[in-house]
């Protein structure tokens, strides 16, 4: 465990895509945007698949038991870090642990399968998942934050971050425009975080 502190604001990149194929634009993506921390979900890798980005360590969970999933946080090799235990059983994540002028900051890479027939809650028993800043792929939608419609997901991630005082920040634009219309999956919840 490092125990430097990370002084000023981190730059963080969400990320939602298959990355092996992506690799080429996404280098020239962070060197370009100069991202500091880059959460990536639905990531598609198993173990025996290596996957590194120049300047950057890799921190990851590959989904074991079903296709696609996974999640990764690359951080830039000058920030000390340590990875920590997803809190959360029901959630795919990966989360790590920084040290900044705030205190300890934890940061998770989150995915929420649409398979999952649960509706995930924001208390664990095990920690308090949400007392970090996780960013990724909820599949939740509501009209609040910018969807075209409120899923049951979407309303209980609205209240429990009312509840527990956190803020909800979504992109200007769609993160989904598969099949169907086009739609904001991707998201971040925050709590005492500047713009």
């Amino acid at each position: 465990m490092d125990s430097r502190t990370i002084p000023g604001y981190l730059k963080i990149l969400c990320w939602n895509a298959y990355i092996k194929s992506k690799k080429a634009e996404l280098v020239s993506f962070l060197r370009e945007q100069d991202v500091d921390i880059l959460l990536v979900q639905e990531i598609f890798l198993k173990s025996q698949h290596r996957f590194s980005l120049p300047n950057y360590t890799i921190t990851r969970q590959d989904r074991q038991t079903e296709k696609g999933g996974g999640t990764l946080i690359a951080v830039r090799k000058s920030l000390p870090h340590y990875e920590v235990p997803s809190p959360h059983t029901q959630i795919a994540g990966t989360f790590i642990s920084l040290n900044t002028k705030d205190g300890q900051t934890i940061i998770g890479s989150v995915y929420v399968s649409p398979s999952k027939k649960h509706v995930f809650r924001l208390g664990t028993p095990r920690g308090h998942v949400w007392g970090r800043r996780p960013g990724g792929d909820f599949k939740a939608k509501n009209a609040e934050w910018g969807c075209h419609c409120t899923s049951r997901r979407g309303l209980i991630l609205q209240e429990a971050a009312e509840e527990l005082d956190f803020n909800i920040r979504v992109p200007d634009e769609p993160t989904h425009c598969g099949t169907g219309r086009p739609d904001i999956l991707d998201l971040f919840l925050l709590k005492n975080v500047q713009k």
